[in-house]
């Protein structure tokens, strides 16, 4: 079974914390997937890995010394004395690019024997190996780790990787350690994982037995096997050939090598191995209920950003489209008028009657008679009508909905920051930018569409508006009725007066058909350019989202391997 894709999967793995265990995702991928890299590279060697754990200055480092029987870790009573994990293997053993833990080389090959060198200290971010010709321990990787109650979590990081590898630990506590909370918290994971522990209490003045021991343990809620427990006498200065003439250390020896023989050894590799397999293939599982878990919190965010995002579009044109529409209709009366009035016959006639009714009328109530434009003026009037003060209320509404109503509670997650993010929310610059440029492309769409009208129109059509040119005071009030804006009372009273001069003919129709099509799709165009841009702003928050998503092939995978891994 191939192990890179699985590996990749979960390496790719983003949580956006939606879901209510979201927090746990970040920490169970990063172990997936060194638990996945460790899984292929133990399928690929047969060296069962003998790896020494423990506390600051237990004497792990000279009980190393001892089992491997040279000084090849420094010890001594200063502490620390591990920088960096060392492992004695044979030279045979072949190291290559493999090695599950990218961020630490194997460095290191020369037989200790013949390298004339003292012993070593490590190096933080390499396993230093120093390699032998030994046939008694031909078999075995064994590995003096840094302190798992290290100062430095570098060295803190190296020791839980590299416990990751072994296939048995040997744990170093001293009557003074014994009970931290950091090296007990690490051995209680080595028994939960059901690895073959052997439990050293190193330094020990006192009389104490294998009985004293499991009680101690018992009382932090630890279960140690009896025959692995290994009290170890204090020797002065800790020297590992003092230390190792010790009968008790003897003993110790003599139990580790009989159940460390090659014999032995294999069977308990192999169940170890499926051990891990059945772990990662649980907490896979796991990883796949909470990444759906965020995938449905997604889904109704999603949902209700989009209702915000309505809302505020809603806000925005209840009041814009009246107002786009009675300008836009003002604007199009004047040109739909400026365009017929080519081919108007009766258009003196109809003023003067018109000058006759409207005159006294608007002597009364001081309104003035309103003088064409030129076209282009009329455009930029019309755009300069463009007020960007609702669209920005819409706008700030919105975003503090958003980030009232669909922030995480959870101040931490990635979500929160993302919605906090410096330039996620469009400026009033951006805006103004953005409504500038919508209405340049309204005024040229304009000018195109009447130049069309223009140049479209039959000859049959002409002659139709030749000969029933007073019509239009009918049309202006079916206009403004239609599109809702425009007129006051007092032009649709005189209107309304003229209706009996009119001569009814296919020139109504026509010219109320122009005039409602045009006015429909420029009010359209409008409202489409304003909610555009409140999408825009919904659209940076969607892509927040999707950044923080776990890719859909990714989470395929992962939920396909949790089944069958």
């Amino acid at each position: 079974m191939s192990f890179s894709p699985i590996i990749s999967a979960v390496q790719r793995v983003r949580y956006s914390g939606l879901s209510p265990h979201g927090a746990e995702i970040p920490a169970l991928s990063r172990e997936l997937s060194r638990e996945l890299a460790v899984i292929r590279y133990k399928a690929k060697t047969l060296n069962p890995w003998v790896v020494f754990l423990g506390g600051t200055g237990t004497g792990k480092s000279t009980l190393f010394n001892v089992f491997c029987g040279a000084d090849l870790s420094i010890a001594g009573v200063e502490r620390p004395k591990t920088f960096g994990p060392v492992a004695y293997a044979h030279e045979s053993i072949e190291w290559n690019d493999a090695f599950p833990f990218p961020e630490m080389r194997v460095h290191g090959h020369s037989p200790a024997e013949s390298s004339g060198e003292g012993p070593a200290a490590g190096v933080p971010g390499r396993l230093w190996v120093i390699s032998h010709n030994r046939e008694r321990l031909s078999h075995l990787i064994i590995v003096d780790t840094p302190d798992v109650d290290s100062v430095e979590e570098q060295n803190r990081l190296i020791a839980e990787n590299l416990y990751l590898l072994a296939d048995v630990v040997i744990f170093t506590a001293s009557p003074e350690k014994y009970a931290d909370d950091i090296p007990t918290r690490v051995l209680r994971r080595v028994l939960e994982d059901h690895k073959p522990v052997y439990y050293l209490l190193n330094k020990v003045g006192d009389a104490l037995d294998r009985a004293d021991i499991l009680k101690i343990t018992e009382t932090e809620g630890l279960v140690l096997s009896e025959n692995r427990i290994h009290v170890l006498p204090h020797v002065e200065g800790g020297v590992p050939t003092e230390l190792s003439g010790e009968p008790l250390v003897q003993g110790f020896l003599k139990t580790l090598g009989e159940d460390l023989a090659p014999e032995k050894i294999q069977s308990l590799c192999t169940e170890q191995q499926e051990a891990r397999v059945e772990r990662s293939r649980q907490k896979l599982t796991r990883l796949a209920h909470l990444l759906e878990a965020e995938e449905q919190g997604a889904r109704l965010w999603l949902e209700q950003l989009e209702t915000f995002s309505l809302q505020a579009v809603d806000a925005l044109l209840e009041g814009e489209e009246s107002r786009f529409k009675a300008n836009s209709n003002q604007y199009i009366r004047m040109e739909i008028r400026r365009l017929f009035a080519r081919y108007d016959l009766l258009a003196k006639p109809r003023r003067l009657v018109q000058g006759v009714i409207l005159k006294p009328l608007r002597f009364l109530t001081g309104r003035k008679s309103r003088k064409n434009e030129h076209r282009r003026e009329d455009l930029n009037r019309l755009g300069k009508n463009s007020d960007p003060t609702a669209l920005l209320a819409a706008l700030e509404q919105f975003n503090r909905r958003v980030l009232e109503k669909l922030s995480p509670v959870d101040a931490a997650a990635p979500m929160a920051a993302e919605l906090r993010r410096p330039g996620l929310t469009l400026t009033e610059r951006d805006v103004l930018d953005r409504m500038n440029k919508q209405r340049e492309e309204l005024l040229h769409w304009i000018e195109e569409r009447f130049q069309t009208l223009a140049n479209g129109l039959s000859k049959k059509k002409k002659w139709s508006i030749y000969t029933a040119s007073i019509l239009w005071g009918v049309l202006l009030i079916a206009v403004a009725a239609t599109l809702g804006g425009g007129f006051s009372m007092l032009d649709a009273v005189v209107d309304s007066a003229l209706a009996p001069f009119i001569t009814k003919g296919a020139a109504e129709l026509v010219a109320y058909e122009e005039i409602s099509k045009i006015t429909r799709e420029l009010a359209t165009i409008h409202k489409d350019g304003l909610t555009s841009i409140v999408e825009a702003q919904s659209l940076r928050y969607r892509q927040c989202l999707t950044e923080l998503q776990t890719p859909p092939e990714a989470l395929s995978i992962i939920e396909n391997r949790a089944k069958r891994l």
